[in-house]
C-alpha cells in the first residue's frame, strides 16, 4: 500500500495512480510478521506466546483473502483453513467460528487504519486545527478509496441483513471509531477556541461526510483506479474550507 507520509497523505509520485491506504509508521514489532498478516496488536504480544501469535496471524491473513474473494457468506471455515494453511482443528482452536474470525479481521484492520489517519509527527499539526484537518481529511479519502476498505465495506454490506452483528460491529470498529478520534482533535481545538461547535458529535460526522463528496462515488462502483491527486486535494480542501467556514471561530 502508498505509504501516507506527507501533509496530503499520499506518497509523492506519478499525478495519477491507484490510491491506497497508508502501512506507514507501523510500530517496530508489527514488522516482525509479514506486513500483509497486520498484527495483532496490544497486550496479546506480550502475554501470548510467539508460535500461538504466528499462527493467529496466519488464519487471520488467509481469512481476509477468503473472505474478500468470496464474501462472508461463501467464505466457508473449510476454505478459510485451506487459504490459511491450517487444520479446522488449529483454526477452531483459536476462534469459536468464522464471525469471530472476521470481527477480528474488522477490529484489528481498523484500529490500525485509524491509527494512521490521526498520527501526527509534528507540534503544528496537534495545535493548529487547519492543518490537523488537512490531514485527516486526505489520508481519510486515501482510506476509503483503498482496496481494504472497498473490500471491507463491500463484503459488509453484501451481509448486513443476514448477519446485523457484523454491521454492527463494523459500525464500532469503522465509521464509529473514526469519528471518536476525530472528536479527540475537535476538542482541544474548541478549548483554545479555534471552533465554536454546540452538537460535536454532529459536526465530526458532518466533516467525514464532506470528505466523502466526490471520491466516495467512485468508489462504490469500483472506479478508483484514476482517481488523481488532485481530485483528493479538492474533496479535502473543499471539506477543510467547508467546515471551518461553518464552525470556524470569527473572532
Amino acid at each position: 500500500m502508498a505509504q501516507i507520509s506527507n501533509s496530503t497523505g499520499l506518497a509523492a509520485g506519478t499525478k495519477t495512480r491507484t490510491v491506497q491506504a497508508s502501512e506507514a509508521a507501523q510500530p517496530t514489532i508489527a514488522k516482525q510478521v509479514p506486513t500483509t498478516a497486520r498484527t495483532v496488536w496490544g497486550s496479546e504480544l506480550t502475554s501470548r506466546a510467539p508460535k500461538t501469535l504466528a499462527k493467529k496471524v496466519q488464519i487471520l491473513a488467509g481469512a481476509r483473502s477468503a473472505f474478500y474473494k468470496l464474501g462472508f457468506e461463501g467464505a466457508s471455515v473449510d476454505e478459510i483453513a485451506r487459504s490459511s494453511g491450517v487444520s479446522k482443528a488449529t483454526l477452531y482452536n483459536h476462534y469459536e467460528d468464522k464471525t469471530a474470525v472476521f470481527r477480528a479481521i474488522m477490529e484489528e484492520d481498523c484500529e490500525e487504519h485509524a491509527r494512521q489517519i490521526f498520527a501526527f509527527e509534528d507540534e503544528v499539526a496537534s495545535t493548529d486545527i487547519t492543518v490537523s484537518l488537512d490531514r485527516v481529511a486526505h489520508r481519510f479519502i486515501a482510506l476509503i478509496l483503498s482496496p481494504f476498505a472497498q473490500n471491507m465495506y463491500r463484503v459488509v454490506t453484501a451481509e448486513a441483513l443476514r448477519f446485523p452483528a457484523l454491521a454492527e460491529s463494523f459500525c464500532k470498529s469503522g465509521p464509529d471509531l473514526v469519528k471518536k478520534r476525530l472528536i479527540e482533535i475537535l476538542e482541544p481545538a474548541i478549548e483554545r477556541g479555534e471552533l465554536v461547535i454546540d452538537d460535536i458529535e454532529m459536526a465530526a460526522e458532518q466533516f467525514l461526510q464532506l470528505c466523502k463528496t466526490g471520491p466516495m462515488h467512485k468508489s462504490a462502483f469500483q472506479d478508483t483506479q484514476n482517481v488523481s491527486e488532485a481530485q483528493i486535494a479538492r474533496a479535502a480542501n473543499g471539506a477543510v474550507r467547508v467546515f471551518m467556514s461553518a464552525y470556524g471561530s470569527k473572532s
